[in-house]
């Protein structure tokens, strides 16, 4: 294992900053509970949507149109310059929150769902990744995950990753030419309590994967195996990650030092975007 790098605050006052992507030279990220997508780059910060919903997974089709989740209402939305319009609507297959998702090179998008009330504090659900095809049809896998999160989809677009939070692992799975995924097994198994949440590759095949209750972000190899570590201070929760730069060796965490319910989030706002320079350069998407 290496020494562990040291984070720097890229931007801060945030609500809740999720679901970081490096994109044509820009880092987005989705300010959850402010409603709005954010890009980042050397000239600052500029709002790239706004939205009357939580937006969280960010992706890109085929033709350069942004697709974002709407977590509440459950749909995809598509992002095409000044317009907004309903890209897959998945009430009718996530009966509560989406989450998370990862669009491959074909516009085909993969998306998690929470699969209970999670701000009720309903009990814990297992529940199917949704694939949403590039017309916006929408299936369902034929297993279930436990609180599937963070996705993280390899070079040869043949294998996905997925965390899985209440299960303190990383799934693998295994994609067909039409885009079925087959469950494979397990990529990774995390320290109990870890709850893993946003994840990356490399190009060592490792995954980056934020652990919230752990303030950290660690580098697994398959197996589990820690190769190396990401250390928040005291306080501070990593909730998601991505590899960027023109290199894509500086890995970018969001992090927050509040935890539930979102009203604190939103008054708080200690939400951050942090980065430190790595050794292995990202691989795959996000």
């Amino acid at each position: 294992m290496t020494a562990e790098p040291e984070l720097e605050v890229v931007l801060d006052g945030l609500t809740f900053a999720e679901a970081p992507r490096w994109h044509d030279g820009e880092l987005y990220v989705s300010d959850v509970h402010g409603g709005r997508v954010l890009a980042l780059s050397g000239r600052g910060a500029r709002i790239v949507v706004e939205l009357d919903d939580s937006p969280c997974g960010l992706g890109w089709l085929p033709d350069g149109a942004l697709l974002v989740v709407s977590m509440e209402r459950r749909q995809l939305l598509r992002v095409d310059g000044n317009d907004l319009t309903v890209h897959a609507d998945l009430t009718r297959h996530a009966p509560f929150a989406i989450n998370d998702m990862v669009v491959d090179a074909h516009g085909r998008a993969y998306v998690s769902q929470v699969g209970f009330d999670f701000h009720a504090g309903g009990a814990p659900a297992e529940s199917p990744l949704l694939v949403v095809a590039p017309d916006g049809a929408v299936a369902c896998t034929e297993f279930d995950l436990a609180v599937a999160n963070g996705l993280a989809l390899d070079p040869s677009a043949t294998t996905l990753l997925v965390a899985e939070t209440l299960a303190d692992r990383v799934a693998e799975l295994s994609i067909g030419p039409d885009g079925e995924l087959r469950r494979r097994g397990v990529f990774a198994t995390l320290a109990p309590g870890s709850l893993p949440d946003g994840i990356c590759l490399d190009r060592d095949g490792a995954a980056w994967v934020a652990c919230p209750e752990h303030g950290r972000v660690v580098r697994v190899g398959r197996g589990g195996d820690v190769l190396d570590v990401a250390q928040l201070p005291a306080g501070r929760r990593a909730m998601a990650c991505v590899l960027g730069d023109d290199d894509r060796r500086t890995l970018y965490v969001c992090t927050t030092g509040t935890r539930r319910p979102p009203e604190r989030w939103v008054a708080d706002r200690t939400s951050r975007v942090e980065r430190c320079r790595v050794t292995v350069p990202g691989a795959g998407l996000p």
